[in-house]
């Protein structure tokens, strides 16, 4: 393979990796694909990527024209372009606080509301 402009290039290199790591972009890929969801689904979004995985997840439902009956984000900072409308609970990081502990009784209060006939999407990132 010849490189006319190895610049160029190594742009698009980058600019793919970038898109790769997408996480709003890529959970709404990967919610698009899924063949079964249910009438209605609640969205839990968990770690430092959470807002942008809600936010993916929350428009693949609505162009879905899928019923989003809930959810939770729990992230340490609060995402000002996030867009996904759910609750937002600032979590502790690295180490489990009372914030922590105010996300894990809110998600045990999400329980009892959830029903048979709607799915669960839940989102974990690390870091």
């Amino acid at each position: 393979m010849h490189l006319n402009d190895p610049r160029e290039f190594l742009t698009r290199v980058f600019r793919a990796g970038i898109a790769a790591a997408d996480s709003r972009l890529v959970t709404r890929q990967a919610v698009e694909a899924l063949d079964d969801l249910a009438p209605s689904v609640w969205v839990i979004g968990v770690g430092k990527a959470a807002h942008a995985m809600a936010t993916g997840a929350v428009e693949a439902i609505r162009a879905r024209r899928i019923s989003l009956a809930g959810g939770l984000v729990v992230a340490h900072e609060h995402s000002p372009s996030a867009t996904h409308g759910l609750p937002y609970i600032q979590g502790n990081h690295p180490v489990p606080g009372v914030g922590s502990q105010l996300a894990a009784d809110n998600l045990q209060n999400l329980a009892p509301e959830t029903t048979a006939d709607s799915d669960a999407i839940v989102l974990v990132s690390g870091g």
